[in-house]
């Protein structure tokens, strides 16, 4: 496949509304806190549960998911990854009970997985060399974008259709995006891996986990996203027992989740102008624990929270448009499938996060009686992101 000269802009911004959509499917749960566990009964930690099984899937098959993806064809998998996840929402929508809405939330979690595997292989397609850095660092903004959109449209939808009403929408939404996608069908990567067996994937995996800097890349990713879900998966939750009413703490958690975007963005500027990624991951790695200190302490109002969440995701959207940057500029050097390889192996790492974290935090706070201890579950993983930006930093030097 020929290298492209421009920027295919349309094609970038669909694929970008894509993520969006995935990462809508983890938002939506924390505004829907409160109607799960009346319609349903659900207790603190069954909800923490709903957040964490879309990461759960993801947790146990990203490597071997970019596998497939290669092998599959990118283009097709983001197309029957949407409609899976639509067909899953509609059902998780008429669920009677926890059990089916678990069980739908896990077949969400495959999609959402195939999705954002395969979606950067389709950016890079459709985006010229010099243009990147931006690209990616736009990508990396999925999450922050996808989780404030849930947010904001959340109170509406809720007050309209109760939480039934949430997972219907974004059937509809996933749904349309499938059909835009199948219209536009955006240039793809070369499926350089068809017609090999599964052994020969599986070798490639192999080989790619080998390299230091991947898993460096993959544990910064880990130790991220368990901060960023444990803090804004349950930032409403907090809000709200610090005495804001709960459309008014969700309206300020979307808020607080565009910071994300703001910051995702801004790392691809500061990549084009010669950042290093060592550098970045410290410097946020400081500013994300000296935040998480500040949000849980006692006594701090509302509105003070509301400042630390601020400024906690403005600066947590640096280490995942890292990942994204470096893991892109790796890929030059890769061949076959093994770029899908590492994106599937990064995306895993971020959902082992996720998952875990909800749940560790949920638990927490539910034996000690609120959220003051919550640092003690999130400063190690800050200690370890700023570590793994040492050590990049000085294999960049060598």
């Amino acid at each position: 496949m020929a290298e492209l000269s421009r920027t295919r802009w349309g094609q970038v911004a669909l694929l970008q509304l894509v993520g969006i959509a995935c990462a809508m499917q983890v938002g939506k749960v924390p505004p829907a806190i409160g109607a799960l566990r009346q319609s349903l009964g659900m207790s603190l930690v069954e909800v923490a549960w709903v957040l964490a099984l879309l990461s759960a899937v993801a947790a146990l098959g990203g490597s071997l998911a970019g596998s497939l993806a290669a092998r599959w064809g990118a283009g097709r998998v983001v197309l029957g990854s949407l409609l899976l996840m639509a067909a899953a929402n509609a059902l998780g929508a008429l669920s009677p009970s926890p059990a089916p809405l678990l069980a739908s939330r896990t077949v969400e979690g495959a999609g959402f997985l195939f999705a954002v595997v395969a979606v950067p292989g389709l950016l890079a397609a459709n985006s010229a060399a010099a243009d990147r850095p931006l690209v990616f660092g736009l990508w990396g903004a999925y999450m922050g974008l996808g989780m404030a959109a849930a947010m904001f449209a959340a109170p509406a939808l809720l007050a309209w259709g109760g939480w039934r009403g949430l997972w219907g929408a974004d059937a509809a939404l996933l749904a349309l995006l499938a059909l835009a996608l199948g219209v536009a069908r955006p240039q793809a990567p070369p499926r350089s891996a068809q017609g090999q067996p599964l052994s020969a994937l599986v070798r490639g995996l192999a080989v790619v986990l080998r390299r230091r800097e991947v898993q460096l890349l993959g544990l910064v990713f880990l130790c991220h996203a368990y901060q960023y879900m444990a803090v804004f998966g349950f930032l409403p939750t907090v809000l709200h027992e610090a005495g804001m009413r709960g459309e008014t703490a969700a309206a300020l958690t979307a808020t607080a989740v565009l910071f994300n975007a703001l910051g995702n963005t801004l790392t691809g500027w500061l990549f084009k102008r010669g950042a290093r990624a060592g550098t970045l991951l410290m410097a946020a790695a400081l500013t994300i624990g000296a935040m998480e200190l500040a949000l849980y302490a006692g006594g701090l109002s509302a509105p003070a929270r509301v400042g630390c969440a601020l400024v906690f995701s403005l600066v947590a959207g640096i280490p995942p448009a890292t990942v994204f940057v470096r893991l892109q500029a790796a890929a030059r050097q890769q061949s076959g499938a093994e770029p899908a390889i590492a994106m599937g192996f990064v995306v895993q790492c971020s959902h082992i996060g996720q998952m875990f974290s909800p749940v560790v935090v949920a638990a927490l706070a539910s034996a000690l009686g609120g959220w003051q201890w919550s640092p003690a579950a999130l400063l190690p993983m800050a200690a370890v992101v700023f570590w793994c930006g040492w050590r990049l930093q000085r294999g960049d030097r060598a």
